[in-house]
Parts: structure tokens; sequence; C-alpha cells
């Protein structure tokens, strides 16, 4: 339960908007999930700040929604969650190279670097997904000059080695030219067809060592194959369509028969790639 007193205070904060019981159905590409018991988008890095100031004075933990390819369950999420507006997107130049929002369409990036003259970083053309997904995956690792994240209360610059995933990403700095980034100890070189599926959004499964998961799920027959409200792709096997009114345990179970089919089959063992969110027990906001 979200203090009254916090929420008469936000209501006064310039460049938030909140919504109580926001249906995460809206916020989701698989369009799942219950409702956020309090959603804010902060189009500003002095709301993000003025928002986490307010919660720690009262006690309250704030989430931060970053990527929308996540299962958020049936019961929705409780407490306050924080999704960036405006802060997060747009492109412009700075002095070592050009900043872009972590919530920024990363071929919209691509298109920008290559109309204004910039290097474009390889593997991002046509690619889906946001900047933070980008960067998750290390496809950006070579390119990164500062991280600029809400670290507690403040929002501040950092260089990348010593930003934490539990620090809020709000803006990437990047260089023009990628530096020599060193390969961990015994790490094997990737092929650019690896590169380009790193964190691939939209994946329901992860890549195993040396197998290809789509492929596995097409051998098990499972292509194109409906659990009520959703179904595997007929194409790409390794994704998953909401047909309409299906529901985060829909979605669920059809993983679960994925992993249990395929492991059947060839005796592979695969892992979901979508993180789930929220709580299993229905909420009534």
């Amino acid at each position: 339960m979200i203090p009254g007193a916090l929420l008469a205070e936000l209501d006064s904060v310039s460049g938030i908007v909140s919504r109580p019981a926001e249906p995460m159905t809206r916020h989701t590409t698989l369009r799942v999930g219950g409702t956020a018991e309090l959603w804010i988008v902060a189009e500003t890095a002095e709301a993000v700040a003025r928002v986490a100031s307010l919660c720690k004075a009262h006690g309250t933990k704030l989430n931060y929604f970053g990527a929308s390819h996540v299962l958020v369950r049936d019961g929705g999420l409780e407490g306050v969650w924080l999704r960036l507006g405006s802060v997060g997107l747009g492109v412009h130049e700075v002095e070592e190279g050009i900043e872009v929002g972590a919530s920024h369409p990363v071929a919209a990036l691509h298109a920008w670097m290559c109309s204004n003259d910039v290097p474009p970083i390889p593997y991002l053309k046509g690619r889906s997904g946001t900047v933070l997904e980008a960067y998750q995956a290390g496809l950006l690792a070579a390119w990164v000059s500062y991280c600029v994240v809400l670290r507690g209360t403040r929002v501040t610059s950092l260089p990348p080695e010593k930003h934490s995933e539990k620090q809020p990403l709000l803006r990437l700095g990047l260089l023009r030219t990628p530096r020599p980034v060193e390969e961990a100890q015994g790490q094997l070189r990737l092929l650019p067809e690896q590169i380009q599926a790193l964190g691939m959004p939209g994946r329901i499964v992860d890549d195993p060592p040396n197998e290809d998961a789509a492929l596995l799920i097409r051998e098990a027959g499972l292509c194109g194959v409906r659990l009520r409200g959703a179904r595997i792709g007929h194409i790409e096997s390794n994704a998953m369509i909401n047909l309409g009114e299906s529901t985060e345990s829909d979605l669920w179970l059809l993983i679960q028969m994925i992993r249990d089919r395929v492991r059947l089959h060839s005796g592979i063992r695969l892992q979901p790639s979508l993180r789930r969110l929220g709580s299993g027990k229905v909420h009534h906001g």
C-alpha cells in the first residue's frame, strides 16, 4: 500500500504524469499483465530525481520499468513504477560524440547516425528494441563513454564500468569511433551472425550453447501451436503471438510446454528470455 502522504506530494511534482491502477497491457509488447498500483512517467531528469527522493523519504521502493518485452503477471505490479518519458528519448551531439536516451529505438538511432554523417554502429540497422536492450546485450560496449543514471536520489553521469544494473539508465554517451574492448578470459570470439542475435528483442527463450532455440522448437513440431489465446510463431518459432484476450498465465504455460517438449525431443533444457514481474495474486484497483 502506497502512503497517502506520498501520493499527495507526488501530485505536486512537475514533469511527471501519474496514473493509479494502470493496465500493463498498454506497456508490454505481448499486451498482457495486470495493473500497476501507481504508474509514473517522468519527462525530465529533475522529475526522476524528485520522485526518487520522495519515495525514499516515505520508505517506499521505487521500481523502474525499462524494457517492455517482459511478462507482467496477471496479479499486476505492487508499489510505484517509473517509466521514462522524453528524458529517455532523443539523440543529440555532444563534445565526444552523441548522447541518446535509453528508451530510444535502436533503428532510429542508426537512421540518425547515417543522416548526420556519424559512423553507424554495426548490427543496429533494422534491429528492433531500444538502446537499453542493445546496451544490456553488450552491443554498445565499445562505444559507451558514460552512463546517465539514477544513483540513489540523484541523476548523475558515471563511466560504464561504474554503472550497476540496479541503477536505472536514463541516457548513454556514445563515442564516434569504438575503443578496444578486452575480451573476457577464455571467451570465444563471436561471429557476426552471433553478435547480431545477442539479446534479440522478441525472443521467448535463449539459445543454448552451440544451438539454435528456434530450430529446436521447430524440430519438436511446435511451430504454430496454439494454447488458449497464445500461439507460437509459424515462421519465427522463437516468438509468441497474443491472438487477443490472452493472459500472462496463458503465455507462461505455453513457454513451459515449449521447454517440456524440447527437453523430451532433444534432451536440451531451454531457459526463458522473458523476465516475469509482479504478483501471482490478483489485486483489484
